[in-house]
């Protein structure tokens, strides 16, 4: 049985970065403008909200306030902050632009961008509010847009070292690797520790190719941040994809060190284990992964591919039923959910998986070829030649699914079609002995000694050990009468396995035929410590 398998699954990690303008503020309130301070921040609201009653039409004050309302992540009132501020001063541009900050945190986008786009009417130096307004545009599918904004942005701030970094990333998006490598090499020129950079730096040389300076670009983004989780999970691809396991393996547990939770850092330890042949700590890990996440179905697939492979079929099968849980239309889970019911005896499942299967992918040679095994195995002949049938329709030169079809008109006595199957598997692979033997019984059944002697002899061309081909031409060549013949073959196959109880006795019986008594007898003396009643039958017919 032909059993495949799907390996996926690298996943690159973009990290992106989202620079919050908060633009300086000059009122009563400003020593207690320290992001991240909550109780600081609840103060800071009453203040300017004092400021506010002395001076309603103070904008700076109404602008403060939202800043305040942004750090408590009291977005709403932000908004309405800022509305004020921009109702008292129109041509306020950083109030234009927080408010479309605040817009953004709202999931507001096109609102977000229309505040930037007056920031700008406002201001056309106003580097923050396209840059701003780039994100915007990167996060409405809109990367034409959001390039230019970002290019606008440094041509007014050429070290806007983030705005390089959005830049990249918009590139990305495009298919623009060239311009992602320049983008994120300026990023790093401006601020060397830019650790994020470096990092996807190394994903835009992945992505070229170019494995050596992506892994030197992920050391950088390591060395400056040592807790980099994602900068040692792409570190990793970039050796496994260099075919350096050890170092593979050892950045991969460097991410889960790092983050425990880190699910696809866990799978593909799991499969750089499983090229290092380390059973134990593949299941292991890909355990680790469906326990973060129970719905990664290619980890579930592949711990079933695991457990089948070291026979734990029962655990295959309940991480199969997982994978399918999570994607029905996983043709490939099915499929092996099929082989493992079949190596669990579980044939009629077999067939349902397999079946299941074929529904998602009908012109799969393989499904049908496993489907037809199964019903073989389950004992329905029809239904399986009906499979391999399908099997070789879909492909011609399939040989195991000629010969298991040759099997199975064998099993039902047609003869006929049996002969034509093995010969199909012979013209696709003349050297398959299984077939050269099975096309000889074949003659043979159907009385045609002289074909299955030759069809015999060419599966002993091609295995010269094989006792019972042996054993076979011996009986062909005495139902043609070639008894000089048929004692050599029988005794090669003596030769091959000296317990072969059939072959003395027919050698035995051969000799009688040549009124050779004595070389008879030999046989007989042997046959006794092998099977008294074999002997007994042969010592009958030598005084018949």
């Amino acid at each position: 049985m032909i059993i495949h398998t799907k390996i996926k699954y690298s996943i690159l990690l973009v990290i992106p970065l989202i620079l919050l303008i908060l633009l300086p503020a000059v009122s009563l309130a400003d020593t207690y403008r320290i992001p991240g301070k909550s109780d600081m921040d609840k103060e800071a609201i009453e203040a300017y909200k004092q400021a506010i009653r002395i001076d309603p039409d103070d904008a700076v004050a109404h602008y403060d306030l939202g800043d305040a309302y942004v750090n408590s992540g009291m977005d709403k009132e932000a908004i309405e902050a800022y509305k004020q501020a921009i109702r008292i001063d129109p041509d306020f541009a950083e109030a234009h632009c927080n408010l479309g900050l605040a817009y953004k945190r709202s999931g507001m986008d096109k609102e977000a961008i229309e505040s930037y786009k007056r920031a700008i009417r406002i201001d056309p130096d106003f580097a923050e509010a396209y840059y701003n307004l780039g994100l915007a545009y990167k996060r409405s599918g809109m990367d034409k847009e959001a390039i230019e904004s970002y290019k606008r942005a440094i041509r007014i701030d050429p070290d806007f070292a983030e705005a390089y970094y959005n830049l990249g990333l918009a590139y990305k998006r495009s298919g623009m690797d060239k311009e992602v490598i320049e983008s994120y090499r300026q990023a790093i020129r401006i601020d060397p520790d830019f650790a994020e950079a470096h990092c996807n730096l190394g994903l835009a040389y992945k992505r070229s190719g170019m494995d050596k300076e992506a892994i030197e670009a992920y050391k950088r983004a390591i060395r400056i941040d040592p807790d980099f989780a994602e900068a040692y999970y792409n570190l990793g691809l970039a050796y496994k994809r260099s075919g350096m396991d050890k170092e593979a393996i050892e950045s991969y547990r460097q991410a889960v060190r790092i983050d425990p939770d880190f699910a696809e850092a866990h799978y593909n330890l799991g499969l750089v284990y499983k090229r290092s042949g380390m059973d134990k700590e593949v299941i292991e890990s890909y355990r680790q992964a469906v326990r973060i996440d129970p719905d990664f179905a290619e980890a579930h697939f592949n711990l079933g591919y695991i457990y089948g492979s070291i026979g734990m079929d029962k655990e295959a099968i309940e991480s199969y039923k997982q994978a399918i849980r999570i994607d029905p239309d996983n043709a490939e889970a099915h499929f092996n959910l099929g082989y493992a019911y079949g190596e669990s005896g579980m044939h009629k499942e077999a067939i349902e998986a397999f079946r299941r299967a074929i529904r998602i992918d009908p012109d799969n040679a393989e499904v049908h070829f496993n489907l037809g095994y199964a019903f073989k195995r389950s004992g329905i002949d029809e239904e399986a030649i009906e499979a391999f049938r399908q099997s070789i329709r879909i492909n011609p030169d399939y040989a195991e699914a000629h010969y298991n079809l040759g099997y199975a008109y064998g099993s039902i006595g047609m003869y006929k079609e049996e002969i034509e199957a093995y010969k199909q598997v012979i013209r696709i692979d003349p050297d398959y002995a299984e077939a050269h033997y099975n096309l000889g019984n074949a003659y043979g059944e159907s009385g045609m000694h002289k074909e299955a002697i030759g069809a015999f002899q060419q599966s002993i061309r091609i295995n010269p050990d094989d006792a019972e081909a042996h054993y076979n031409l011996g009986n062909a060549y005495g139902e043609s009468g070639m008894h000089e013949e048929a004692i050599e073959a029988f005794q090669q196959a003596i030769k091959i396995n000296s317990d072969d109880v059939d072959a003395h006795y027919n050698l035995g019986y051969t000799y009688i035929l040549l009124n050779d008594r004595d070389s008879a007898l030999e046989q007989y003396k042997i046959l006794k410590s092998l099977d008294v009643e074999l002997a007994n039958k042969l010592f009958s017919s030598i005084y018949k």
